[in-house]
Parts: structure tokens; C-alpha cells; sequence
């Protein structure tokens, strides 16, 4: 956006487009707005790419800097941003009203409309979505629901796993054991992870000369003594 001064020679520069209108769409894998321009949709489904302070052009392209303009133009970046073809409508997302990253699509006599992301609705995108209220249940397996802010969780009941807690749960597969140790399953919901001899460099450190071994239960864990010979090493 610029002064006056310079709509009047924007014919003249050519790669000057101040109140163009273009029928470029927000849609698709390529993204036309450049330097952090926000890319506005109209009912219409074209859109324009709304820049940020600094920054004119189509595309955001080129910047607002002395000797830009030609033929003795002066370039401005104005503070309002308007819209339609001749730049005769406010902007009406120029606040961002959408909350939660939703997309705001300017309309006819100031109003706008949101977009929202997955996990929340509203005018404003401001409700968080309560998907544990879903019937059926998103959880499976009598899988408990916990609402999150966008989005939910669900607690498994014991041997099962996974986002819904769809698939049954196998010690071992894949193996929760660290550093080189080796998962051994126990029972269904069990696994012991043998472990490799472990010193820590810089701080004293009781080291098993065989190893330990460690068991899970669940989300604990508890040692089982292998009643070796024990020493204590500091390096």
C-alpha cells in the first residue's frame, strides 16, 4: 500500500501493483504470500495477500525502502489496510479475530468469517471441541476419554495401546529397554529389561559385575537383585 503520489505512476513501473486486484488463491501446496504476508480469502474463493509492515506488492514481494519508486514517487506503507478492487473495503481480519489459528475470510460490509482448526468451533474459533462427548466413544477397548484443550486423550485399559487404543499391547514390540539393554516379556502385560553393566564418568556409581535387571509393571518399574558381588567405582 502507498501514497497516492505513486498510484499515479503505478501504470508507468508495472511491477508496482498497489490496488490490482488478482484472482490468486490461498489454497494449494504453494503458498503466494511471501515475507510473512498473511494470504486473506473472499467469499469469492480469490483471495490477495495482505503484507506486513514494510512490504508492498502483489506478493509481498518488494520492499517499502528509498529509490523503490520511480519518476519521483513516494512510497508509504500505511498503517489500514483495505481490500477489494479499488481498495475500498476495510479489512475486516486486519484484527485477527479467529483465535486458535483459525483462518479468517474477509465478507461483504465488514464481516468476516472463521475457519477453525480440528478441536475447536465457534464464530471465533474460541470453544474448544469436547470430542470425549462423541457417541460412539473414540476410545476403543473401553479406552477412558480425557478432554485437552484442541484435542483428547485416551487412557488404555491394561493390554491395550495406541491413539484409540486400538491394538493390543506386546511386551516388547517395540522394546522399552535403553541403552543396549534387552526386553524379555514376562507375561502378557510384563517385560524385564536385562541390562548392561552401567558406569557413570564423573560420580561414584554402584556397578553389578553381572548387570542388573530391571521389571515393568504398568507405568513402574522395580529392581530385581541379582545377588551378584557389588562394588562401588568413582572415576
Amino acid at each position: 500500500f502507498v501514497s497516492l503520489n505513486v498510484y499515479y505512476y503505478w501504470f508507468f513501473a508495472q511491477h508496482l501493483m498497489c490496488c490490482f486486484y488478482t484472482a490468486l488463491q490461498c489454497v494449494g501446496p504453494v503458498k503466494p504470500c511471501v515475507n510473512n504476508a498473511a494470504c486473506v480469502t473472499f467469499h469469492n474463493g480469490t483471495g490477495y495477500c495482505r503484507c506486513a509492515p514494510g512490504f508492498l506488492g502483489e506478493y509481498c514481494q518488494h520492499t517499502c525502502t528509498e529509490g523503490y519508486c520511480v519518476n519521483g514517487g513516494m512510497c508509504t506503507v500505511l498503517m489500514i489496510f483495505f481490500s477489494g478492487q479499488h481498495c475500498e473495503q476495510e479489512d475486516p481480519c486486519l484484527s485477527r479475530p479467529c483465535a486458535n489459528g483459525g483462518i479468517c475470510t474477509a465478507l461483504p460490509d465488514r464481516e468476516f468469517s472463521c475457519t477453525c482448526p480440528p478441536g475447536y468451533h465457534g464464530p471465533r474459533c474460541l470453544n474448544d471441541t469436547d470430542e470425549c462427548a462423541f457417541s460412539p466413544s473414540l476410545c476403543k477397548n473401553e479406552g477412558m476419554c480425557l478432554n485437552t484443550p484442541g484435542s483428547y486423550r485416551c487412557n488404555c485399559q491394561p493390554g491395550f495401546t495406541g491413539l484409540h487404543c486400538e491394538m493390543y499391547y506386546v511386551p516388547c514390540f517395540p522394546s522399552h529397554c535403553l541403552n543396549g539393554g534387552t526386553c524379555q516379556q514376562m507375561t502378557d502385560t510384563t517385560y524385564i529389561c536385562h541390562c548392561l553393566p552401567e558406569i557413570t564418568i564423573g560420580k561414584t556409581h554402584t556397578t553389578d559385575t553381572k548387570g542388573n535387571s530391571w521389571v515393568t509393571e504398568s507405568t513402574h518399574r522395580k529392581r530385581i537383585p541379582n545377588h551378584s558381588n557389588k562394588h562401588s567405582l568413582t572415576l
